[in-house]
């Protein structure tokens, strides 16, 4: 068998990937390792620009409108937003409908078929029956944080994140809104509506007592689910006829750890470079796709880095000190845009307020601009 392109991974990104490809006319395959598709562990709390990122209307999957946000640190201190923050959706029938989009403009799609690895330039693929190999002139990993293309190319990620998230039998949230409480260093604990119940989520590192945190919000729960999370993007994303994109290329958002709106965007972005090099015939990715991704987000990610490097390192009596001083700007920064996270705040806090700051937290920001320093170098 031989594609235009084969895509491992039916997410968000590999759906939305598959449906540009397909609507442009390349023959594409697409294949997940999971017999059904949609990822019940992500939390679906997605921004207005990630919506309209979608191929899809999400309306008919919105379980709730988040139009509120408390932060919390660990002594209590809270800073408050309002506006059109986010709507939760249910990432399941999401993501089923964004491949059926893709089917009916002509992919093709694999449930429970797994990419095992390249063979003599063709795809070895593992399904019901058996062995195959698959010829492709282009293929991309969009196959999550354990990545087996992202293997395929030699390269390491930083060690991921753990994400638990549980379902309480009863409403604990505030009314169309969520509650993110700072558990330690940039690690935290998020509250928000689904329907009538509440959903209770926990993301931190493996060390961590995510559990711990958990029963102390809901010490009864139901519908446990459990994910890696990437840590950080890698510098690239592809090499020679083989990209990837989501979460396999590790593109989440540097404080929240949100991937959908990261990864979408960069399925935009490899479509337009995959449908170009095809066009020309071209027998690699050309690396447009890669160079815009960084213009669009490279400062997001690289300070969001930063910062979330110089939370890490301080105590809580620190962290209740630092969100003691942004509670003067509350009404600064309360329209936050969830999917540009840290550049929405500063944009919002004039550069007289934003020098005012600096000079009255003299040594954590001697912190930031090191770690800055070293989230560009990183990225050089």
């Amino acid at each position: 068998m031989r594609v235009d392109v084969l895509v491992v991974g039916a997410g968000p990104a590999g759906g939305s990937l598959s449906f540009l490809l397909a609507r442009a006319g390349l023959n594409v395959l697409t294949i997940d390792s999971k017999r059904f598709i949609g990822k019940k562990s992500c939390s679906g709390i997605l921004g207005y620009k990630c919506l309209e990122e979608l191929p899809v209307n999400v309306d008919p999957f919105v379980v709730s409108e988040i139009k509120t946000g408390i932060f919390e640190s660990p002594g209590g201190v809270k800073i408050r937003f309002e506006g059109r923050i986010a709507k939760v959706v249910d990432r399941v029938p999401l993501d089923r409908e964004i491949i059926d989009v893709a089917l009916s403009n002509g992919a093709k799609i694999r449930t429970g078929c797994r990419f095992v690895g390249i063979e003599n330039e063709k795809a070895i693929i593992l399904g019901e029956n058996g062995y195959e190999k698959i010829s492709f002139k282009y293929l991309v990993g969009a196959d999550g944080v354990y990545s087996k293309v992202r293997d395929v190319l030699g390269w390491k990620i930083e060690a991921p994140y753990l994400g638990i998230q549980v379902f309480s039998n009863k409403r604990i949230s505030p009314e169309e809104g969520f509650i993110a409480k700072i558990k330690r260093g940039s690690r935290f604990l998020w509250i928000y509506p689904w329907g009538d119940r509440s959903r209770v989520g926990v993301l931190g590192k493996r060390i961590d007592p995510l559990m711990e945190w958990i029963r102390e919000i809901v010490p009864s729960f139901t519908g446990k689910e459990v994910a890696a999370i990437p840590s950080m993007p890698l510098k690239s994303f592809h090499k020679g006829n083989v990209a990837l994109v989501g979460d396999a290329a590790g593109q989440v958002k540097p404080l929240s750890r949100g991937g959908v709106y990261l990864g979408v965007k960069g399925a935009k972005l490899l479509a337009s470079s995959i449908i170009d090099s095809y066009e020309r015939d071209l027998p690699v990715i050309e690396d447009s796709y890669e160079r815009m991704w960084w213009r669009l987000f490279g400062f997001e990610i690289k300070a969001g880095l930063a910062f979330r490097k110089v939370l890490d390192r301080m105590n809580p009596r620190e962290l209740d000190s630092i969100f003691s001083s942004l509670r003067d700007y509350e009404a600064k920064i309360s329209s936050f845009d969830i999917d540009h996270q840290l550049s929405s705040a500063l944009m919002n806090v004039g550069f007289l307020e934003r020098l005012k700051i600096v000079l009255s937290r003299p040594k954590f920001f001697i912190r930031l601009l090191h770690a800055l320093i070293s989230c560009y170098l990183t990225y050089l």
